[in-house]
């Protein structure tokens, strides 16, 4: 059994999702944005990321949506997505029952 977490093809708008960039370190330059590309013939969402990372390499760009789901009886994600440009490496976190962000976490990379 499958089940899709987020479907930009249906979303009315993505509102709920908040920027997560280096910008909260106060060198931050980096920018990340989520918005819906709508046409006549279709819609997605479109991550668009600027980085620009520090002379040591730290740098990140993302987009986080708080959500309470029991995903105990699945045992893989699935994600279908595309890049274009030269940011083509992407990392997932996915937290347990609302951890703090210092807290340890899932992240898995994916190009």
């Amino acid at each position: 059994e499958n089940i899709m977490l987020f479907d930009f093809t249906k979303a009315n708008d993505v509102s709920q999702w908040h920027e997560s960039s280096d910008v909260v370190r106060t060198v931050g330059k980096s920018k990340g944005a989520l918005t819906l590309q709508k046409t006549q013939l279709f819609q997605r969402g479109i991550f668009f990321s600027l980085l620009n990372p520090q002379p040591n390499g730290a740098g990140f760009a993302g987009v986080v949506m708080p959500t309470q789901w029991n995903l105990s009886s699945y045992r893989n994600i699935e994600i279908k997505c595309r890049a274009q440009g030269a940011n083509d490496h992407y990392k997932v976190i996915l937290r347990h029952r609302e951890q703090s962000p210092n807290e340890v976490a899932y992240e898995q990379f994916f190009t």
